[in-house]
């Protein structure tokens, strides 16, 4: 994921030297959409086609980069769908390098671990007008290939065979065939590690903030009480809805960014949002459903939020087998 703070910065133009330099010619492009059904279309025309790397050229300012067909394709090795215009479904290697490009781009969701961000800055309000030494950049990489390949494949090839067995990482990712590939050679070789990259795209995460908003000041609010959705709406909605919503108090203010201002939370909304959160932790804390009974209505549910430090083992979520 290419992204910069302002346009002409460069990004398509690394987007393609990338490809050049992997594999001899530019990325095809490919147009973004989100949606689903018509991203499978393009996937699969494009898998078709035999590309070896594709670029998403472009994307709305702002995008939050997500999508589950894109995650398909990043994560397994045969991607299947339909072809265009027809019925016959078509299974293809999904060996292709990816790349999308925009202004004020955000990986969310599962995205966060499978685009590698890398952040432009010309530090300059005119990129376009910058000099450089190598005005044609494509030519010097296209010149420079082999060399530039001999590099990548000396330092895998020195790490096969003295690196390997020597060197392990503290904390594998869950990709381990790409710690192996990629993140331990280069770590090998005393470079920062890459991993971190993918953290920043947690942390800058739209919807992850939105959900550290709200277990915070909840937290803050009751500590590790428990509350009903219906209390909650009461107390920091329904008051300020009937004087003005300026008057939202912390709570409120995250409660009504989880919605985005499409409409009036109520507490069967809030409380949907909270079973599909529930068990997930958020920096330091953590939703709990609490345990109730004598109860049908999914309002009168009780939550609360745990400091993770301090959530009973019996309370954790069971972990699935490997």
């Amino acid at each position: 994921m290419i992204t910069a703070v302002t346009r002409e910065t460069g990004k398509s133009t690394l987007a393609e030297l990338i490809s050049r330099a992997a594999y001899g010619r530019p990325a095809g492009a490919a147009g973004w959409t989100e949606d689903q059904a018509e991203m499978r279309k393009v996937l699969v025309a494009i898998l078709l086609e035999g590309q070896s790397s594709i670029c998403f050229d472009n994307l709305p300012y702002g995008c939050k980069v997500d999508g589950d067909e894109i995650a398909k394709l990043l994560t397994q090795e045969i991607f299947e769908g339909r072809i265009l215009g027809g019925n016959s479904t078509i299974r293809a290697p999904a060996n292709v390098l990816v790349t999308v490009t925009g202004n004020q781009l955000s990986a969310t969701g599962d995205m966060n671990s499978r685009l590698l961000p890398i952040r432009m800055n010309a530090n300059m309000e005119n990129p376009a007008r910058r000099k450089f030494a190598r005005p044609h950049i494509e030519d010097w990489v296209d010149e420079n290939r082999p060399d530039i390949v001999c590099a990548v494949n000396t330092i895998f090839r020195a790490w096969i065979d003295h690196g390997r067995g020597v060197f392990e990482l503290a904390k594998p990712s869950r990709f381990v065939e790409w710690d192996d590939a990629v993140r331990a050679p280069l770590m090998w070789l005393g470079q920062s590690d890459v991993i971190q990259a993918f953290d920043s795209n947690t942390e800058e995460d739209p919807y992850r903030e939105l959900w550290s908003a709200l277990y915070e000041s909840w937290f803050e609010e009751y500590g590790s009480a428990e509350i009903s959705c219906k209390e909650l709406i009461d107390r920091h909605i329904g008051f300020s809805v009937r004087n003005a919503l300026d008057q939202l108090d912390d709570v409120g203010d995250a409660i009504m960014d989880m919605f985005d201002g499409d409409r009036m939370p109520t507490a069967k909304h809030l409380g949907f949002k909270l079973r599909r959160q529930k068990g997930a932790v958020v920096g330091e804390y953590q939703l709990i459903s609490a345990k109730t009974s004598g109860t049908k209505s999914k309002r009168s549910a009780k939550w609360r939020i745990c400091s993770v430090a301090q959530t009973p083992s019996s309370e954790l979520p069971a972990r699935a087998g490997r």
